[in-house]
This record gives structure tokens, sequence and C-alpha cells, in this order.
């Protein structure tokens, strides 16, 4: 029989009033390069060193793109592949705590998979244990089969009983994960994923000169599309878009960045279409403040599922116009004259007339200023974690 575990009320700390440094050990996937795992670095990045120690243990068979990222920020990096198997896990992540703890705080970024974290976290004695929701699958977990949706009821049972804190990036990702009546809950509230807006503030690129070292002439309008090559992203609809895209604008180019397990499917699709002759498929890349700012005219998010994208917060901040699905919540929507949100009932003739349209919109000014301050700013993302890690009880204080 599981023993009960008391919920820790959330309780901020004054001014002052810390005795200890706060340790959070964060639990993720593989620290590929993508909106999530560039947010978290960005928020190791910025955080207060004299009051919180942050360790991530990433579930990664090998090396990960944002690896060395994560190092240069202070936080220690720990490496264990993931487990599905209840028993096995919560020995291995007790071993992680016994090495490498005591923690204060087990902030878990895995979804569904967190349940099984913060009950193995919980047995292990760790006082605070978050549970965050990145997305909205809602979608696709009704659809699941009768063993993974077995597992789905009793990894929110897990969540339900062993989380004391509950973080969103948007509603629609608490609904997912927390259940629809979530904000009866004291324990849930949405924290939005800010943006690192300094980046945007060092633009100053030569616009020409960008576009001519990727290959693509100066006149050219170009669509593109950020992020994870996989199901969510929708990239079947998006290449039927760029092929109508295409018919409608002579001058038209596409650029997908990122990668994933259906790269090869997409640049067959891009083949078929025939538009692989101004198709750039950029994989994975380190400067998209630079690469929206430099090449794209109108940034695409066809998305079927999203929790809310960072790259649609990104391209406000760089100032580029963005068409996006109905799928993605409207919370993200903070400088709504770049924006435009379009059913995916829609086809993608009508996609494409939406799309060359904003393209031949007059230019924007950049929107960091405006976002300066805003939900969506790193330093109100930091101080309000920062805020929660506080409310840990401190291990070993009198």
């Amino acid at each position: 029989m599981i023993p009960a575990v008391e919920i820790c009320p959330f309780v901020p700390l004054g001014p002052g009033t810390r005795k200890h440094t706060t340790r959070i050990l964060h639990v993720v996937g593989a620290m590929n390069r993508g909106g999530t795992e560039t947010w978290l670095v960005d928020l190791l990045s910025r955080t207060d060193h004299t009051h919180f120690q942050h360790d991530l243990l990433a579930h990664a068979n090998g090396a990960a793109g944002l690896d060395e990222a994560v190092k240069a920020t202070g936080a220690r990096l720990i490496q264990a592949p993931e487990s599905s198997r209840p028993w096995s896990y919560s020995a291995k992540l007790r071993r992680v705590i016994e090495e490498h703890g005591p923690y204060d705080v087990v902030h878990a970024h895995l979804h569904h998979f967190s349940g099984l974290v913060l009950r193995s976290a919980a047995h292990a004695g760790v006082p605070v244990r978050i549970a965050h929701s990145h997305s909205d699958t809602r979608s696709i977990d009704g659809r699941a089969n009768p063993a993974r949706q077995l597992f789905l009821r009793l990894a929110k049972h897990w969540i339900r009983r062993y989380a004391t804190r509950c973080l969103a990036v948007s509603r629609p990702a608490a609904a997912s994960l927390f259940g629809e009546a979530w904000e009866s809950d004291h324990r849930v509230s949405v924290v939005y994923c800010g943006v690192a807006l300094e980046k945007f503030a060092r633009l100053n690129l030569n616009r020409d000169a960008f576009r001519h070292s990727l290959g693509i002439p100066a006149d050219a309008r170009v669509f593109a599309h950020v992020g994870r090559f996989a199901e969510p992203k929708n990239h079947a609809f998006l290449i039927e878009i760029f092929s109508r895209i295409a018919q409608l604008e002579p001058n038209a180019w596409f650029a997908l960045a990122g990668d994933g397990p259906l790269r090869p499917q997409i640049e067959v699709w891009a083949d078929r279409a025939g538009i692989a002759h101004r198709t750039l498929f950029l994989g994975m890349r380190n400067d998209v403040p630079q690469l929206l700012g430099g090449l794209v005219d109108v940034l695409l998010l066809p998305s079927l599922w999203e929790g809310l994208p960072i790259t649609l917060i990104e391209s406000q901040a760089a100032g580029v116009r963005a068409l996006y699905s109905d799928s993605i919540t409207s919370e993200a929507e903070e400088l709504p004259q770049l924006l435009r949100r379009v059913s995916l009932r829609e086809p993608a003739g009508a996609w494409a007339v939406e799309a060359v349209s904003m393209a031949k919109s007059p230019p924007v000014i950049p929107g960091r200023d405006r976002l300066t301050g805003s939900r969506f700013d790193i330093r109100a993302c930091v101080a309000k974690l920062e805020e929660i890690y506080s409310s840990a009880p401190r291990l070993g204080a009198e």
C-alpha cells in the first residue's frame, strides 16, 4: 500500500527569510534544441545562484544539443536513460537523489510521466514536487489504446496525489494534465514561458546579406516554420500550404528550421510538391532571433496541438508576422497587429491567400520593447518560479 503524502501548502517566504540555498532538481527528456529546452536554459542562466542551485536530470542515452549550454549556466547535468517501469524508475531516481541531493524541490517537465517522477520523489522525501505541463495533448489522449489509457489515468492520479504545485504554460495545457476543473485546485497556476528579449535587442542584421548567405534572393518573400519535425507541428499540411503559396507568389521561398523523426518524409513531400528547389531545410539552429529577423516574412504554425509555442512569442519580439492555427491558444497574442489565426478546417488554399497577403503588408517595428516587462519577459518567469521555489521547507533547517 502506498503511504499517504501530505501536501505542502504554498506559503511564500518574506524578504530576508532564506537561511539556506534551495536545491532544485529538474527532470526532463533529452536536452535537444526546442522551445521548452531553450527556455529552460534561459531560466537556468538567469537564476539567483546565491539562493538557488539547479541540477538537471536528463533522460537521454547520449549527448544532446543543449548539454553544454546547460553546464555553462552553472547547473549540474545528470544523465540517466528513462525507464517506464515504475519499480525500476523509482529506484533509479532515489539513487540520483541520494548521490547528488538532497533536494528541496523536484520540478518535472515530462507531462504524464511526471506523475511517476513525483511519486518517486515523494517516497525519497523531497518536500516540494512540481508537475509542469508544457503541452495540450487532449486531442490525442482520447485516441490512445487501452494500455495507454490506463497509464494516463494512473499518471494523473499520481500527479493529483503527489504534486505540491502544478504549473502550466497556458490554460489549455493546464486542462490537459490537471483536468478541466483545474482552476478550483489551489496548487495549479499558469506561468508563461518567457523569452530572453535581450537576444532581440542585439539584432542589427543586413537582411540582404543574411539572405545571400543562405542562397535566397534579396527580393524573395520567405515563408518559414520553426519547430520539431514531429506530428504535432502538422508538416504534411504545411507543405500543402507552401505548394499553394508557390502558385500565388512567384518569388516565394520556404524555410524549415528544426529536426526530428519526420524530416526524411517531409523532404520527400516537398520534392513531390515541386517546391524542393525553393525550400531550405536549415536543421537545428542556435540563432532563431537572427533567423526570424533576417530571413522570414511570414511564420506559419499550422499545429495540431501545442501548449504555447515559444516561437510565436519570438516572432513577435522580432516583428515578424505569423499565421497560426486555432489549436494555439489566444494567450500567445501579445501584439495582435502581427498575427492572424486560421481554423485548421480551412483548406490549404485559404491559408496560402492569407500568408501571401501578410507577406505584402508594410514592415512592422520589432516588438521587443513592447514585450519588455510583460508576462512573456523571461525575467517575469524567473521571478515567479523563484517565489515558488522559496516556499520549499529547507532540508536540515532548524
